[in-house]
Formats: C-alpha cells, sequence, structure tokens
C-alpha cells in the first residue's frame, strides 16, 4: 500500500497511513481502521483543496475496495465489533512492547511496537467512548 502522494495539508494523517501499511498484508481489519479514522480526519478539514478532495477520494475508494473485499469479516462491517477488535489489538501491541521494554529491548522493534499501539489507540479513541484499559494507555503515553 502506497501513499507517497498525501498533500502536504494532510500530512498529520502519515502515522494512520503508514500503521494501515504496515498491517496491510496480515490484518485488513487494523488497515481498514487507520484508514477510515484518516479519511475521516482529513474530511474534517475545513479547506479541501482539489488534491486534499483527490486523495480523500483514493481513500475513500480503498476503504470500499477493503470491505468488498472483506465481506466476510464481522469486524469490518459491523464498527460495534471491529473497534473492540482494534482496541485489544493494541493493547495486546502495547503489553508487547512493554515486555520488551522491562526486558531491556530498547530496539527499534520494540520502538515501532509502541508506535503502532499508540497509534491504535488513537484510532480507537477517535470514534468515541474509550475503555478503561485504553483510558490508562493514553494517559501514560
Amino acid at each position: 500500500m502506497n501513499f507517497s502522494n498525501v498533500p502536504k495539508e494532510l500530512s498529520h494523517l502519515n502515522v494512520f497511513l503508514r500503521c494501515a501499511s504496515d498491517h496491510s498484508a496480515k490484518n485488513p481489519t487494523i488497515t481498514y481502521y487507520c484508514l477510515l479514522h484518516a479519511f475521516q480526519k482529513g474530511l474534517s478539514m475545513t479547506q479541501k483543496s482539489p488534491p486534499i478532495k483527490a486523495f480523500l477520494t483514493t481513500l475513500m475508494d480503498k476503504l470500499e475496495e477493503l470491505k468488498r473485499n472483506n465481506s466476510n469479516c464481522e469486524e469490518i462491517a459491523n464498527e460495534t465489533v471491529g473497534i473492540p477488535y482494534v482496541e485489544q489489538y493494541a493493547l495486546k501491541l502495547f503489553d508487547a512492547a512493554y515486555q520488551r521494554d522491562i526486558n531491556s529491548d530498547f530496539g527499534p522493534a520494540t520502538v515501532k511496537l509502541f508506535l503502532s499501539a499508540a497509534t491504535l489507540l488513537d484510532v480507537v479513541s477517535g470514534v468515541g467512548e474509550v475503555g478503561d484499559d485504553v483510558s490508562y494507555h493514553l494517559l501514560i503515553r
């Protein structure tokens, strides 16, 4: 998944797009919700230049493609099931990163795990009410 044509005004979405790309081969649910979050944040911008509109259209097309290709995936079809899935996945990543950290593994893989967990917690917190676990992890981050 390549998002090299992100308009400068949407560069703040790169973290979500990168997370979507990182998970595209193995977890379409995570990819879908990262792209959905990026799309919603981009859509909320008041000024939408033609490049921004074109990029958001590309994102929307990708979301529709993911939904179509994973029509049997309850987590993608139903947000009520999908958001808790993303939350649990984020907490698993956070716990894995934390275990590496307490074992003095401070390498790039640990940093990437923490970053992915934080990004997914942002995705979950952008949807609405979050669980106590997510609130705690957002607070300590």
